[in-house]
């Protein structure tokens, strides 16, 4: 099975991993955030409460919230990436950094990095973190949507722990395709301007 996650659960639980140290032993490359040239985006409120923030966020660190464009969010996780090329040059590298900018291997990252760094980790939208209360119910209606507009055309999910979902063994839908659904599904869910 291909193992695929919600576009924030992905990101999340990759950084919560690499943040924590651990690294995964599968026979798939590893992941390389690449660090892209420009200036640093501006912090923009995230989504949830009045004031854009969640219970638990931390002055200083960036809510991503659902209605930014894919750009947007690549300069806010840019900020992060750079933070952690500059705390531990050692996990930058340099053979797939190439006309992209600097790349850096979260998974190597240092431990004192990702703790220099932790507060520039874009946390993902109100809407789908694991601390909003009504996130896992969310997260089952967001399943049960990508099934339902997928049956019959070759494309079904299996859920894991809240969160994550994989590829069902058999789903044969193109990637642009399936790709268009959990966006939609997700919106639908979600809710959010994309």
């Amino acid at each position: 099975m291909v193992s695929v996650k919600g576009r924030w659960p992905l990101v999340v639980g990759a950084t919560l991993f690499a943040l924590a140290g651990c690294a995964q032993t599968d026979e798939q490359q590893p992941r390389v955030a690449t660090l892209q040239s420009g200036s640093a985006a501006t912090p923009q409120p995230g989504s949830g409460r009045a004031d854009g923030a969640g219970p638990q966020d931390k002055p200083g660190q960036v809510r991503l919230r659902l209605d930014m464009s894919e750009q947007e969010m690549q300069k806010l996780q840019q900020v992060w990436y750079s933070c952690l090329a500059e705390h531990d040059p050692a996990a930058v590298n340099a053979q797939r950094s190439g006309g992209q900018g600097v790349a850096v291997n979260v998974e190597a990252v240092s431990k004192a990095a990702s703790e220099a760094c932790a507060l520039k980790f874009p946390k993902p939208p109100w809407e789908q973190d694991s601390g909003n209360p009504t996130y896992a119910d969310n997260f089952h209606k967001e399943v049960k949507c990508i099934n339902d507009k997928g049956a019959g055309r070759g494309l079904k999910i299996i859920e894991g722990q809240v969160g994550d979902w994989t590829f069902a063994e058999g789903s044969t839908m193109p990637e642009e395709q399936s790709n268009q659904i959990v966006k939609d599904c997700e919106r639908e869910v979600f809710g959010g301007g994309r």
